[in-house]
């Protein structure tokens, strides 16, 4: 299925869309970056679409999870699957990943956080971090919730989904771009819920 938003240069600006007869609101942060980071991609000889960045899916995943987190159990597969396998293999041995010390099973985690953080805005750093905190409350269910849908290779482990999110949030303190990412909140070591 394809879903179709009526998200106007406006209403972007303005960060969230209501709909009209639910009156839901919906949070329109990082929308800005569908355009910026899209590619095309052929999808059949005389057609090609514009498809965004990874990582911008994957921030758009961070905000509609938070948007209803009860109703969106995908987004945390998806993110999951992405903490794992952002990367290909022959890319977890670059050598700034080496040189880093990252570990290679969290090389993909890392990579994802750092091409992240070189596209975020202040607020959208924001959500990352209001997102990173929510998986880390030990009062919360996220983290169980994605462990029930998590790759195979994380065993169910939450210490393994923690050391993800630990080596995802490492990527992003990496980027050259990290100054501004750190701007829209406090660093999640400052945050309540669960520390590595």
């Amino acid at each position: 299925s394809i879903d179709i938003l009526p998200a106007s240069p406006d209403l972007v600006a303005a960060g969230e869309l209501v709909w009209p007869e639910s009156q839901h609101v919906m949070s329109l942060v990082g929308f800005r970056l569908v355009f910026d980071s899209a590619s095309p991609v052929v999808v059949a000889p005389d057609l090609s679409i514009a498809v965004p960045a990874l990582e911008t899916i994957g921030l758009l995943k961070m905000v509609s999870f938070q948007d209803r987190p009860h109703e969106r159990l995908r987004d945390l597969e998806d993110l999951s699957h992405l903490l794992q396998d952002f990367l290909a293999v022959e890319q977890r041995f670059d050598d700034d990943i080496i040189a880093a010390g990252v570990a290679y099973e969290d090389a993909s985690a890392y990579g994802f956080g750092r091409a992240l953080a070189t596209r975020v805005n202040a607020g959208e750093a924001a959500m990352v971090r209001s997102f990173l905190s929510r998986l880390r409350d030990e009062n919360g269910s996220d983290l169980a919730r994605m462990l029930s849908v998590a790759p195979l290779a994380w065993n169910k482990d939450p210490e393994v989904a923690l050391a993800r999110l630990s080596a995802f949030e490492r990527g992003i303190e990496s980027s050259p771009n990290s100054s501004a990412t750190r701007r829209g909140a406090r660093s999640s070591a400052a945050e309540p819920g669960r520390a590595r």
